[in-house]
């Protein structure tokens, strides 16, 4: 009998909906319209949604956030101000295919379970994305 040398802990699509659910819920409080995405924790996607009104060019840049921060290691403005005093890193990391390097991607890191996805917001300004992501992962931990 094998066994497998690695387990990984993902989010249920039950739980990305809700995610989602969530930062359309705080994108609609901000009077805001934004694509949200949401991958597992090795970034691929699991969910998403585009809002109306929301522009055509979100709708590649939220799937980056989240694929971004769900294999980075970084929340996406994490990364930036990691890297934006690097010029090798600065060139390195904004050159990476289907990667963004500014707010709107955060990591979905579970307390016992570790990184279990991410989300990944795009519309607004890169501070308001921020907002809507956080609001989105708060929702899954918090249930």
């Amino acid at each position: 009998m094998t066994s497998p040398s690695f387990a990984t802990n993902t989010i249920t699509l039950r739980a990305a909906n809700a995610a989602i659910e969530a930062g359309l819920q705080k994108a609609q409080e901000l009077g805001l319209a934004v694509t949200i995405a949401v991958t597992d924790p090795n970034g691929v996607l699991k969910a998403y949604q585009r809002m109306e009104g929301a522009s055509v060019l979100s709708t590649d840049i939220a799937v980056r956030k989240a694929r971004t921060a769900a294999t980075s290691g970084f929340n996406t403005g994490a990364l930036f101000d990691f890297i934006k005093t690097d010029p090798a890193l600065l060139h390195g990391m904004t050159n990476v295919p289907d990667y963004a390097v500014f707010g709107g991607g955060e990591q979905i890191s579970h307390p016992e379970l570790g990184v279990i996805g991410a989300v990944g917001v795009s519309g607004a300004h890169y501070s308001e994305d921020e907002q809507i992501a956080l609001a989105a992962v708060e929702s899954v931990l918090t249930a």
